[in-house]
């Protein structure tokens, strides 16, 4: 090949055909490869998309995403964030107003968080008096308590900030052995716990009763009134409705609502788990025990129907127990206004979410009245004493207005009480002040007792019954360990908290004794167990720490069956199985949740609708208020005093109502509900045209009607029910229920005549089986109606004088 010379005057070898073709197209191609190269992200993004959007469309079509038990907790997640959130900006707001300072971060945040809890609160009860409990109240109330709080809740950030950034990760993570098995014990107590709460049936009976039917009836009517009945209930302290009153103004159903509320009470929980850790370090001088929560897991009772998390007031009211025992212990170290008004304020937040608050104003007045004799200053005091006062103001003052009666109806036998029927004073206290005891004891025997529980209370369980091992399920540390109290420095602080415990102990004995309601100081007993075990363990001894660890472990082996209890009164089971899919959906429509057979009854009703729910105890999920008709727990209605139906729909009326509810057959009942049974079947069928039957329970509206003289003719009713323990005859309502008949006819006149004996009757209890009642049979087809059965009776009503609707 012969070479030619470049324009260099440099000798190359001839390029062979096609030779500079395929150089380009090589370079083209490294060209385009490195292009593609760098645009690698880009496509590889585009290839994420699009796999993405094609997912989601696939699993669209085999399930809606929207309803996936993932995006189902995730929203009530989000809505309890935003309560934190907006609570913990106003409360540090507030403390900045108060001009209190020199706390430590944890403490500070428990202490700003009470605060909120109780703005947030307020707020609701304010907004529902005004009326302005609607869907844009939800958004508005939280946006607003930021937007107030935001100056105070950025600093309080940025200065957090500061503090990782000088300290690290040692600031939140673990530097030790134990404080990782603390913040394991932690974590595993917190996910067993949820792993309950996520379950909507998780629910407990007190919260189907009156906690959330009242949060649910206040966010229907969209406004918090008193209620006109003088349902006991309803006059109870309702911080924890409140709360869950915000949580049914949620976009979403009833199951929406329900998780939320759950997972409202569950990051309060979690706000106590840190309230115990603040308190703990507090008590032990040089100590950071930012685990001490722990404690908590200690008393597996945390696990235990009804001693868990479902919906009630006890955890509500045991997260005030932790910021209570800070403010506390500030007051009697600096005793100024300031604090003095702290104590009041937070104390004032504990008596407005249940009466149990007792445990704690009790020792918390002791200690301030000795403060006062030590040092003589009265403002303090006052203002404490002012600022509780102002802020349980919604509870005593709505009473007094509403009811004549600031702890309604509990001061009756001093104050005028409204309403309060002729024989409530019977009824009140076998049901209201029922403590479970039956056993009459003096004076010095209840003294000797309530010392002996002192000590015995982890031991001897004082609860429902329901437990096939009660003494595991309390936690007995805090008794055990308590005279290592003596190695806590400084001394007086865990003193003050333990003798506080130890007052709540008492006034819990001699009040409620039920294991449930020991959850209110649960707290002050974690927080002074922690600092025991951490005051003991700085002492170095390596045969001490030993037996330390060996008794922490002995307690969690000896307990850890408390979680695996089938006590749970609602679900007869363990919570997890209620979480079990028979067809494997992903949706939460998977398990059941109270209140979903319900939503029926109120969704056919105009909004301020209102039911009277005759022996409707559990009303969560009808969507509308219900007039409570037992005379147990309302002073308004007694059936044994209103015997005809005009003077029943004439109260009905007053009360506001509009429709009825009932149920047509229910459990044996006793000869005095089986007389008002009467009354109200009387009433239902006089002023009431059709019914519906919704999950056994008969549903109609009440209309008006020409009154007759039939329906001011006093109820007659005959037992036609052999075998009982009345006898055959006639009977009023007040007869039937002291047994004391009106006339009595033989069994031979009705079988001879049936039509006149029951000619002046108007209601008639039978049992089917008897001679008597197949009888009267021919009369009771043609001229009653079958009303309600009770066991084995059956309650027919007279129906051919009813007048016609207009």
């Amino acid at each position: 090949m012969k070479s030619v010379r470049n324009s260099r005057g440099l000798d190359h070898q001839s390029d062979p055909p096609f030779a500079a073709q395929l150089r380009f197209v090589s370079a083209l191609v490294l060209h385009g490869q490195r292009s593609l190269l760098g645009r690698s992200s880009w496509l590889a993004l585009i290839w994420v998309l699009v796999a993405t959007f094609g997912f989601a469309r696939y699993a669209r079509h085999t399930q809606p995403l929207a309803e996936w038990s993932s995006f189902f907790w995730a929203r009530a997640w989000l809505a309890a964030l935003l309560f934190v959130v907006s609570s913990l900006s106003i409360g540090l707001k507030s403390l900045a107003l108060l001009r209190v300072h020199a706390w430590s971060s944890l403490e500070r945040f428990s202490v700003a968080m009470a605060l909120g809890v109780l703005t947030f609160a307020l707020g609701i009860f304010l907004a529902g008096l005004a009326g302005v409990l609607d869907r844009p109240f939800f958004f508005l109330w939280p946006a607003l308590l930021l937007s107030l709080g935001a100056r105070a809740l950025i600093r309080h950030c940025r200065w957090f900030l500061r503090q990782l950034t000088r300290f690290g990760s040692s600031l939140i993570l673990p530097q030790s052995a134990v404080q990782a098995l603390a913040a394991l014990l932690v974590v595993a107590g917190a996910c067993g716990l949820y792993a309950q709460v996520i379950t909507p049936n998780n629910i407990g009976f007190d919260a189907r009763w009156y906690h959330l039917p009242m949060a649910e009836g206040y966010a229907a009517i969209g406004r918090i009134r008193p209620f006109p009945e003088g349902w006991y209930l309803g006059a109870y302290p309702q911080l924890a409705s409140w709360l869950y009153t915000w949580a049914f103004l949620a976009p979403g159903t009833l199951k929406h609502h329900l998780c939320l509320a759950a997972h409202l009470e569950f990051v309060i929980f979690l706000l106590t788990v840190g309230g115990v850790s603040a308190l703990g370090a507090r008590l032990i001088h040089g100590e950071r025990l930012r685990y001490a929560g722990a404690a908590l897991f200690l008393f597996p009772s945390l696990f235990v129907y009804d001693s868990n998390l479902n919906c009630g007031a006890d955890h509500v009211l045991a997260f005030w127990a932790a910021p209570l025992g800070l403010v506390l212990l500030r007051y009697l170290k600096l005793g100024d206004a300031r604090n003095g008004a702290l104590v009041g304020l937070v104390l004032g937040g504990a008596i407005l979410t249940k009466y149990q608050a007792v445990y704690f104003a009790v020792p918390i007045s002791i200690l301030l009245g000795l403060n006062l004799l030590r040092d003589r200053r009265l403002t303090p005091v006052f203002t404490a004493a002012a600022a509780a006062l102002l802020v349980t103001s919604p509870h005593w003052l709505k009473n007094w207005i509403a009811y004549g009666d600031p702890l309604y109806p509990n001061l009756y036998r001093w104050l005028p009480d409204r309403p309060f029927f002729r024989d409530a004073s019977v009824w009140f206290p076998q049901n209201y002040w029922f403590s479970g005891s039956t056993e009459p004891r003096t004076p010095p025997q209840k003294l000797v007792d309530t010392i002996r529980t002192l000590f015995a209370f982890s031991f001897s369980p004082l609860g429902w019954g329901r437990l096939p091992d009660p003494p595991t399920v309390i936690g007995s540390l805090f008794t055990l360990l308590l005279p290592l109290v003596l190695w806590v420095r400084p001394r007086w602080r865990v003193l003050v908290i333990v003798g506080c415990a130890h007052a709540a102990l008492a006034v819990w004995y001699l009040t409620y004794p039920y294991d449930r309601y020991l959850q209110a100081f649960l707290p002050w007993m974690a927080a002074c167990l922690a600092a025991i075990l951490a005051a003991a363990w700085r002492l170095r001894a390596a045969l001490l720490r030993f037996a330390l660890l060996l008794i922490v472990a002995l307690q969690l082996v000896w307990g850890g069956d408390a979680y695996f209890l089938r006590s749970h009164a609602m679900l007869k089971d363990l919570p997890l199985h209620a979480l079990g899919s028979a067809d494997g959906g992903k949706t939460p429509a998977r398990f059941p949740y109270p209140g979903e057979e319900l939503a029926d009854i109120g969704g056919g009703m105009a909004k301020g609708s209102k039911i009277v729910g005759h022996d409707f105890y559990q009303s969560v999920g009808a969507g509308v208020q219900a007039i409570c008709d037992q005379p147990a727990w309302q002073g308004r209605i007694d059936y044994l005093q209103l015997d005809n139906p005009e003077a029943v729909l004439h109260t009905w009326r007053a009360l506001g109502a509009t429709h009825l509810v009932w149920p047509f057959a229910k459990e044996a009942r006793a000869p005095d509900d089986l007389a008002r049974d009467a009354v109200f079947a009387r009433a239902s069928v006089a002023f009431t045209s059709s019914f519906v039957t919704v999950a056994g329970y008969r549903v109609a509206a009440l209309e008006h009607r020409t009154p007759s003289p039939a329906l001011r003719d006093a109820t007659q009713i005959a037992w036609l029910a052999c075998g009982g323990d009345r006898e055959l005859a006639a009977y009023t309502p007040a007869g039937l229920s002291s047994g004391t008949p009106e006339s009595t006819f033989s069994e031979q006149a009705i079988k001879q005549a049936p039509d006149s004996a029951l000619a002046p009757i108007n209601a008639v209890w039978l049992k089917p089986h008897c001679a008597e009642a197949k009888a009267a049979q021919s009369v009771l087809s043609t001229e009653f109606t079958e009303v309600m059965r009770s066991g084995e009776l059956v309650l027919w009503i007279r129906t051919q004088s009813v007048p016609p609707a207009t």
